[in-house]
């Protein structure tokens, strides 16, 4: 568990140092009190785990995080089917590109024919 400021325990949470003070008092994350040069600080205890730090969020900021990563998941396995999707279109469109050069040389070589005739 790390023990940080109020501002170093926003940074780390990604919150505003109003939140982490609004967490302390509801009581979800701990914190200890300490004196300071200007009067009593508080050192709060950020927990290692991140279950424990997002018991603070909201439920429904949890589930609409849950969705987002969801979402990404989901547009990253969707990228990586178009990926190899294009990948197979482009060596078809390299088969398609020599077909149509060789049915050019054979135009060519028949219209060549039929000028000699």
């Amino acid at each position: 568990m790390a023990v940080l400021t109020i501002q170093d325990a926003a940074k780390v949470l990604g919150v505003s140092p109003q939140t982490i003070r609004r967490r302390i008092r509801a009581g979800t994350l701990q914190a200890v009190q300490t004196p300071g040069a200007h009067g009593v600080t508080y050192r709060v205890m950020v927990p290692d785990d991140l279950a424990t730090i997002q018991a603070g969020v909201p439920d429904f900021a949890a589930a609409a995080l849950a969705r987002s990563l969801t979402d990404l998941r989901d547009a990253r396995a969707r990228i990586t089917a178009l990926e190899s999707e294009r990948s197979e279109l482009e060596v078809c469109m390299r088969l398609l590109q020599n077909a149509y050069v060789s049915l050019q040389a054979q135009v060519a070589r028949l219209e060549r024919e039929i000028d000699r005739k």
